[in-house]
């Protein structure tokens, strides 16, 4: 009788312990979900807005003839006559090629907007994609626009060291290699995508050797 009474004391203790730790997880969670006040998501309008936006540059950005992308990492927002201190990710798409470099601080001028919400697989979408890395706000800067380069760069010692051995590498492989097989194998090797022909990018989705 006292054995089966202690035993649903130490039953009742445990399962509040769990409810405790529960409950703590869960508080957690939501904090981890709550963006900062000073994020820029809280000033980024559902229609775009003409903004100068100033950043570090936060990513590897990829460049093709006709644009540059990056991730920056925004300070400054100037939004009419106001200017704010903002923090949080912003998806940048520049409509011409440019030489940037990570860590490299620039002063944009662009439209600034929310990600639209179209679908991109069976069981994602665009802007549930882009939430999944943190960013919640894209800025367009077309060509001609104002790029300013503050000559500041404070990026990550390790992270700018893996990029030029990420460049490193892609140099190497394609002066071995035939343009074809080069693409396939910084794509394989280093996640570079550009340049790899449909037909290969095709088969390497569909044999779930691109990711």
């Amino acid at each position: 009788m006292c054995t089966l009474i202690l035993f649903k004391r130490n039953l009742a203790f445990y399962v509040a312990l769990f409810c405790v730790f529960l409950s703590i997880g869960a508080i957690l969670l939501k904090n981890s979900q709550t963006l900062p006040a000073c994020h820029i998501a809280s000033f980024t309008p559902y229609k775009s807005e003409k903004v100068f936006l100033k950043g570090t540059i936060d990513s590897d950005p990829l460049s093709d003839p006709k644009k540059t992308s990056f991730i920056l990492r925004a300070k400054e927002l100037y939004l009419g006559q106001t200017r704010r201190q903002v923090c949080g990710k912003v998806l940048v798409t520049a409509f011409e090629k440019h030489n940037f470099i990570y860590g490299q601080e620039l002063v944009l001028e662009g439209s600034l907007y929310r990600p639209f919400n179209f679908s991109i697989s069976d069981r994602l979408n665009y802007r549930n994609y882009l939430s999944g890395q943190g960013i919640y706000s894209l800025l367009a800067v077309k060509k001609g626009s104002l790029i300013k380069d503050t000559g500041k760069n404070s990026g990550n010692f390790l992270k700018s060291f893996a990029f030029w051995i990420k460049h490193s590498m892609a140099e190497v492989i394609s002066k071995r290699l035939s343009p074809v097989s080069a693409s396939v194998l910084n794509a394989m090797l280093l996640g570079e995508r550009k340049g790899v022909p449909d037909f290969i990018n095709e088969n390497l989705l569909r044999t779930g050797t691109g990711h």
